[in-house]
């Protein structure tokens, strides 16, 4: 497993394959997180021009984001969901960003996704042959795009 706290990330950042991440309290510019194949625990970080990028392939446990500051990812989405279970809480803050979510699957009941402050306000469903995960989509303040973008 891998532990970040208290770190800040200047034109970098961290990815992580088939293991388990936890990042707390710490700040990227020019960089973002990405996470394939494992867990991750994700509480008060601020990414600017950068991405959360996370893939899951099983259906374990929900994974949680809440207490995220991303911004001014002018050209990509603040949180690139694929897989299983996703769950979004309300102190979330996506602002100045392509749009504030683009996924392959769905979110779990409850979630939310502000309805302004990004260039394109909509949750982006990618048409794609990945993984597909959760596939309900609760009703958000913003609506749902599929498309190929």
């Amino acid at each position: 497993a891998r532990h970040v706290v208290a770190c800040d990330f200047t034109n970098a950042g961290i990815s992580v394959v088939d293991d388990n991440l936890a990042v707390e309290d710490s700040t990227f510019s020019g960089g973002g997180i990405s996470l394939l194949r494992g867990y991750m625990h994700i509480d008060n970080v601020a990414i600017d021009n950068g991405v959360l990028s996370v893939t899951r392939e099983d259906a374990s446990q929900t994974l949680y984001l809440n207490n995220l500051s991303i911004a001014n990812t002018t050209a990509a989405p603040a949180l690139r969901l694929d897989g299983w279970s996703f769950a979004l809480g309300p102190n979330n803050q996506l602002t100045n960003n392509k749009y504030p979510v683009e996924m392959s699957g769905g979110l779990a009941p409850g979630s939310v996704v502000s309805a302004t402050g990004n260039i394109n306000n909509f949750v982006h469903l990618k048409n794609s042959n990945g993984p597909t995960g959760h596939d309900e989509l609760p009703a958000l303040t913003v609506p749902y795009l599929l498309s190929d973008l």
